[in-house]
């Protein structure tokens, strides 16, 4: 399971520029384009698996990997603690010397050798990341296009079914992503 620990400092693109998309002139509706923009994110992360700007992740498991894990989100820029629960309430981090990293798009965390035993068989394990593309503005510039994309239909579309059906993204949205969606494991 991946939580979110550090939410993003900023949005892939900034209000301004999606009002400019939207051909917004005025700021009744800033706090609304705001929230868009992060939903738009949001389902652009989930879609490809990608962190479109700096955030921190666990992802927690139920065991140690017996190989290597994926890590659900790209790029991978550190793992910031490795940690497997040894007793009922301590937290034990795994040494450096046990595991290696492939970050960037790999995104995967390699066991070099035996972790501790987890003594829960349920999310006995946590591993804690830096994942991100970086600050606003450095998202690979045809994602940043989609969240644009999709805070326009969601502007346009602000109840959740279009004729009694469950809506679905437009088809330029998912040419855009396809190309970056990471394959799941």
């Amino acid at each position: 399971m991946l939580s979110i620990l550090t939410p993003p400092a900023a949005e892939p693109v900034s209000v301004v520029e999606a009002k400019r998309h939207l051909r917004l002139e005025t700021s009744s509706e800033d706090a609304f384009v705001e929230r868009l923009v992060t939903a738009a994110r949001r389902v652009v992360e989930e879609r490809t698996g990608r962190a479109l700007v700096s955030q921190t992740a666990r992802l927690t498991l139920d065991r140690a990997p017996e190989r290597a894990v994926t890590f659900p989100r790209a790029p991978l820029n550190a793992v910031l603690e490795v940690a497997v629960l040894t007793d009922a309430s301590s937290w034990t981090p795994v040494s450096t010397d046990l595991y290696a990293i492939e970050t960037g798009e790999g995104a995967r965390v390699v066991a070099t050798g035996f972790w501790p035993r987890a003594v829960q068989p349920v999310a006995g394990v946590r591993i804690d990341a830096e994942v991100g593309y970086g600050p606003r503005g450095a998202a690979p510039a045809d994602l940043q296009q989609a969240v644009l994309l999709l805070v326009a239909h969601f502007f346009e579309r602000r109840e959740p079914a279009i004729d009694g059906r469950a809506a679905v993204l437009p088809h330029s949205i998912e040419a855009l992503l396809a190309s970056y969606r990471r394959p799941r494991l």
